[in-house]
């Protein structure tokens, strides 16, 4: 391993260091940690045994549907990833406004001898855990309900993993190169007010996916002419372009016996591509926003 490559993994250790030891430290003076852990653990629990049986009884519905069980299982995977994604892309475009410009510390980051895409990695690496925890814990107990009606092996539950993974880094790029583009043309703490504008056309935009996907043709069949349209309905993909298909192609290919190894590399090359074009977009452009992000700024 070269110097510089230890430099590299000792500056991004050393920039999530703080973060892990804060919510560790917090978490221990917290006097109602006991509480407060069993109160979210319990709704937690609540809310993932819900979902799983809610998921668990619609798949075992499907497959006992001749035919076509595999094929609606796997609609029903790629519109509930198609509604993550443009959760997670919201998600991530409000939260890479605070960790990347409006932080605290970023004063004393900036000023630090540490590689731009050192601090890039460092940042994007929170603003996924920051932006992405809620639809990682709801999609336990979705894909394990599917593991469940599959009876699938150890190696589905691995391969699950491996797919959320650049699943959730793909929007956490996408949201931080939007934001670092926003933020270099309006001031930050105005790009808080643009952000009600931009949920605005993410709601519009989800609600225009979902009338042009028309997933209540899944549902009332009568409405497709005929038994081969609706199986072309069916076997259309929910999105071919989108991280959200690869990512159900990918699980519902082992599934079915047959796994498909394209989808799968796809979607972490893509991941790595938009990975390595968001450190270039952060060393071209990051200086220039975060100047633009101080104008204004309070001081006490």
């Amino acid at each position: 391993m070269t110097d510089v490559g230890i430099g590299a993994r000792a500056g991004l250790l050393w920039l999530l260091r703080p973060k892990l030891r804060t919510k560790v430290n917090r978490a221990k003076t917290d006097e109602g940690r006991v509480f407060k852990s069993l109160l979210l653990g319990f709704v937690g629990m609540f809310f993932w045994a819900l979902i799983f049986s809610v998921i668990f009884r619609m798949l075992l519905y499907f497959r006992g549907t001749q035919g076509i069980g595999d094929l609606l299982a796997a609609k029903l995977l790629g519109l509930t990833f198609v509604t993550f994604l443009m959760i997670l892309v919201l998600s991530n475009v409000i939260t890479a406004l605070s960790t990347f410009f409006l932080s605290e510390d970023l004063e004393f980051v900036v000023a630090a001898p540490i590689e731009a895409e050192t601090v890039y990695a460092a940042r994007l690496i929170e603003t996924i855990v920051d932006s992405s925890w809620m639809v990682a814990l709801l999609t336990i107990p979705l894909l394990i309900a599917y593991g469940a009606v599959y009876a699938a092996g150890p190696l589905y539950y691995l391969l699950a993993v491996a797919t959320v993974l650049p699943f959730l880094a793909i929007p956490a790029v996408l949201g931080s190169a939007v934001t670092l583009l926003l933020v270099n043309v309006f001031p930050a703490r105005r790009t808080r007010d643009l952000l009600a504008l931009v949920g605005l056309f993410a709601v519009a935009g989800v609600v225009a996916l979902f009338r042009v996907l028309r997933p209540e043709r899944l549902m009332n069949p009568e409405q497709v002419s005929s038994l081969v349209d609706f199986v072309a309905v069916l076997r259309t993909p929910t999105s071919a372009w989108l991280p959200s298909e690869w990512a159900a192609e990918t699980l519902m290919s082992y599934l079915n016996g047959t796994f498909d190894w394209f989808p799968f590399a796809f979607l972490w090359s893509t991941a790595a591509m938009m990975f390595v074009v968001g450190g270039m977009l952060h060393r071209r452009y990051f200086d220039g926003g975060f100047t633009r992000a101080q104008e204004g700024a309070e001081r006490r």
